[in-house]
């Protein structure tokens, strides 16, 4: 795998000082590239939800979303620079959604409720859904992967329930909404149930 010339660079000092095989090097790339990208996929998410005007819909949009997604996994770009991108209209784009909603409706629970249920209907049903690159053969973390999406979803649909009339509660069900349409079998390779 190609990584960022930062990451390259990053993992090579690493691992010479401290004295790890060619094979580790590979690993410390590879989280060195994950935190790189979080970070400028963080701040790209951020930057267009100041922009939009709505920073803290943003914010808790992309936080549900972005811990479900760890868990269930979901559809992937092609490139990680097109990853980025969406990332960086979705959860904005959703947030500044859920804010104007909010100004006109205020907090409605039913809204909230429908979020949590079809997220939780969605992430019973299909996932974990396997990354083409990363297939996921433990039968075992499989079921581990399931196990901590609806944690997620019951946490944070928690929540949000319990907070309605904070702007913050329709943006955390929200999240948990559009990352769970992610792991719809027509956005995903093949197609096929990943249970």
């Amino acid at each position: 795998m190609a990584y960022t010339p930062i990451s390259t660079k990053t993992s090579e000092y690493l691992a010479k000082e401290l004295n790890y095989s060619e094979e580790k090097k590979e690993i410390l790339a590879y989280a060195v590239e994950n935190v790189i990208l979080t970070v400028i996929g963080f701040v790209m998410v951020m930057t267009v939800g100041f922009i939009l005007g709505a920073p803290v819909e943003t914010l808790f949009t992309a936080l549900s979303g972005g811990i479900l997604r760890k868990f269930s996994g979901g559809a992937h770009a092609g490139t990680r620079k097109a990853c980025l991108a969406i990332g960086a209209v979705i959860y904005p784009g959703a947030g500044w959604v859920f804010k104007t909603f909010s100004a006109s409706w205020g907090y409605p629970l039913a809204v909230t409720a429908f979020f949590g249920f079809i997220a939780l209907l969605l992430v019973y049903r299909y996932a974990p859904v396997d990354s083409p690159a990363k297939p996921i053969i433990s039968m075992d973390f499989r079921r581990k992967l399931r196990k901590g999406a609806i944690v997620t979803i019951v946490v944070f649909f928690g929540l949000a329930v319990l907070n309605t009339s904070k702007a913050w509660a329709l943006p955390l069900a929200g999240g948990l909404f559009i990352q769970s349409l992610s792991l719809l079998p027509i956005l995903n390779k093949g197609g096929e149930k990943n249970a």
